[in-house]
């Protein structure tokens, strides 16, 4: 499950992988209390929407690679709850990814190496 990845990422995959035993997590209860920040903060600016929103993965650092896709689709959840908008080029509302960056869709999830 590693075809649509970039080298660099492949590589994150594979060094928590080769511990030998489950990657560290991010703790789901302190995730779920940052997200429910985000949210509310977002609620804030709800009359002055953003132009342009970044997420920065530092998926070596921050978070592992297999958290990642929880964090990213919970912000473009938010992001959609709060100013709605499909994700397309012409509506405006899109995700664009940096070069050497896989799309959300593409990332693995811990359940396609641990069963």
């Amino acid at each position: 499950r590693l075809e649509g990845l970039h080298v660099p990422e492949r590589l994150l995959v594979a060094g928590q992988l080769s511990t030998m035993k489950r990657p560290r997590r991010v703790d789901a209860v302190h995730m779920q209390r940052q997200l429910t920040r985000l949210d509310v903060f977002l609620g804030q600016l709800r009359s002055s929407p953003p132009a342009l929103v970044t997420v920065a993965r530092s998926a070596d650092a921050f978070t592992g690679i297999f958290d990642v896709p929880t964090l990213e689709s919970t912000v473009f959840e938010l992001l959609r709850k709060h100013w709605g908008g499909q994700e397309t080029p012409s509506s405006g509302h899109c995700a664009e990814y940096a070069p050497g960056t896989a799309a959300l869709e593409s990332l693995p999830l811990e359940e396609h190496f641990y069963a």
